[in-house]
């Protein structure tokens, strides 16, 4: 667990980051003209019923049902999957200003993201490597519990907070994709750092 005094400097570094950025206009493509990624982990558990393969179909399975549902609302001109998307990958895709949009699929928890690569991505990580705001969103297809001392994974990827869906509080079973699950995290385009940890406080 995270230390109250770690988070918050952590939080406040991230948010300065983000409002520079945002005050420059250090923005990605515009989602019409940009790409929307659709990363892909091959992480898989050993402490739930399904096996790894059926796992790793699941999330496939997942990423196409995106991928359409993508094309149909026509928000992107391109929509691009990437399987078994390592730390790296993501990394990379984060620092991409040609990527409006990034989906990810796989296991995680409201902050952090399990890579192909047997590694994590967390959310003060993500802050620290981007160079621009995605004028897109960010969807969460994975578990939506939240820890003391965590924030969203995509919060400080994007220029309006509120195109970050996730499911905040709540463990996504593997078995089912309910969409209704995945719902805006924030209901502001920034928010300071005293609101997105009350935000997420109460969420534990």
């Amino acid at each position: 667990m995270t230390s109250h005094a770690t988070f918050r400097d952590r939080l406040h570094t991230a948010y300065e980051h983000h409002d520079a950025l945002l005050q420059a206009q250090k923005l990605s493509v515009e989602p019409h003209l940009g790409q929307l990624a659709i990363l892909v982990s091959s992480w898989t558990r050993n402490d739930i019923p399904m096996s790894p393969e059926a796992q790793q179909n699941a999330m496939d399975e997942a990423a196409e049902y995106l991928q359409e549902r993508a094309q149909q609302k026509g928000v992107y001109s391109d929509i691009d999957i990437r399987r078994h998307a390592s730390k790296a990958t993501l990394l990379e895709t984060i620092e991409d200003d040609e990527v409006a949009g990034i989906t990810l699929v796989g296991h995680g928890n409201i902050s952090t993201f399990h890579t192909a690569d047997a590694s994590s991505l967390k959310w003060f990580t993500a802050a620290a490597h981007t160079d621009h705001l995605k004028q897109g969103g960010i969807e969460q297809r994975m578990c939506g519990r939240v820890y003391k001392g965590e924030a969203a994974l995509g919060t400080f990827l994007v220029a309006d907070q509120r195109n970050i869906l996730a499911a905040p509080g709540i463990n996504v079973d593997d078995l089912v994709d309910d969409e209704e699950l995945f719902v805006p995290v924030y209901d502001k385009p920034q928010n300071t750092p005293d609101e997105i940890q009350a935000l997420h406080e109460r969420y534990l």
